[in-house]
């Protein structure tokens, strides 16, 4: 909460929201601003109504009977703005608003920055503000309003590879014809070869950044002395691809037959299968596009207009994914046990690990800076 005088207000028409000021633009450039917002690509849902509101043709309009989500269709009024009204609102410490909170109006005769700082994300905003007063304290942030969209959200990391719950099949044992003879007793059969691990699955891309909402600044005048109005304007950046999947374990190798034991005689064991290589990670995904930028409206003083310095960014393409780390090789399977006077099989060798997959590679691309409309009066 900013102040003790915030409130909300259930806003049912276009007309109500005309009332409370919260859009107030001037006729000249009404349609310059919806054009604006119309063109914008990354726009949905609530796009449809700042287009209506903010055109001059429906501003008195209250029917809002053809304004839908284009989802289900459901009407987009009511909808609760909230709103402060006082004759001074100081600011003393780093506000943040959002993301996808309610319409936002501050609404006041004086408007104080002392360290502070108000940060909007992905939420409509509008500042009427008769005087603006910048002190000299200093604050955590370079500016001391920004006006962003939200960052998309990382993609999904990719599966694991697929993996072997038991290990190889064993070699068979020998076994003596007759007891206490093995001379003529078969071979015990080699422990099978464990299977390699699967490669994990790849990363997801990074989702789309969301757009920064509509705004609009108003300013009346600024306090004698002042610094400058520090202002940031940047759309959503794209979110991180996902990383890659873990690569699967190696299957154990089989163990080696036993040697034949029977009375005084006895024959080898034989060796034990070779673990299975460790699959390879699964590769990054790539980063997701940034959102192109809303516009932003801004009114202040033509005497004051060097005192506005407003920084406009476009927004980046989301970091790629890191790639999965490689599966353990199997373990060896055991060397046979020899019968008497014979020798053990040897064990079998363990797999190698898989190879670790690559970073993903970026497809996207990065979205417009938020277009800024200025009206010196």
């Amino acid at each position: 909460m900013l102040n003790k005088n915030e409130k909300s207000l259930v806003i049912n028409n276009v007309k109500q929201l005309g009332d409370e000021g919260l859009y107030n633009l001037p006729e000249h450039h009404r349609e310059e601003f919806v054009n604006a917002i119309k063109t914008n690509p990354d726009n949905s849902g609530m796009h449809k109504i700042f287009e209506h509101v903010y055109n001059s043709k429906s501003s008195n309009n209250e029917n809002s009977d053809d304004l839908h989500f284009d989802a289900n269709e459901s009407r987009q009024f009511p909808l609760t703005m909230q709103k402060v009204s006082t004759s001074e609102l100081v600011i003393d410490k780093e506000f943040v608003i959002g993301p996808h909170a309610s319409p936002y109006l501050i609404d006041v005769d004086s408007l104080v920055f002392d360290g502070g700082s108000i940060t909007v994300i992905s939420t409509a905003l509008n500042i009427k503000a008769k005087k603006v007063t910048i002190t000299n304290k200093p604050s955590s942030k370079q500016y001391h309003i920004a006006i962003l969209g939200q960052a998309g959200s990382k993609g999904r990391t990719g599966s694991k590879g697929s993996e072997y719950v038991s290990r190889a099949r064993d070699g068979s044992n020998s076994y003596a014809p007759s007891p206490g003879i093995c001379t003529s007793a078969g071979s015990a059969g080699v422990g099978s070869d464990g299977k390699n691990g699967g490669v994990g699955g790849v990363g997801g891309q990074g989702n789309k950044g969301i757009a920064n909402w509509p705004a609009t600044i108003e300013i009346n005048s600024f306090s004698e002395n002042s610094p400058t109005l520090e202002i940031l304007l940047k759309s959503g950046v794209g979110g991180a691809g996902g990383d890659g999947g873990i690569g699967g374990a190696g299957q154990e190798g089989g163990h080696g037959g036993n040697g034949c034991y029977s009375g005084c005689e006895g024959t080898n064991g034989v060796f034990g299968g070779t673990g299975g290589n460790g699959g390879n990670g699964g590769n990054g995904g790539s980063g997701g596009s940034g959102a192109n930028g809303n516009p932003v409206h801004i009114s202040c003083p033509s005497v004051s207009r060097n005192l506005l310095s407003v920084t406009t960014e476009s927004s980046e393409v989301g970091n790629v994914g890191n790639g999965g780390a490689g599966g353990t090789g199997g373990k060896g399977g055991s060397g046979g046990i020899g019968g008497k006077h014979s020798y053990n099989g040897q064990n079998g060798s363990g797999g190698e690990n898989g190879n670790s997959g690559i970073a993903g590679t970026n497809t996207g691309t990065p979205g417009s800076a938020p277009r800024v409309i200025y009206n010196y009066t």
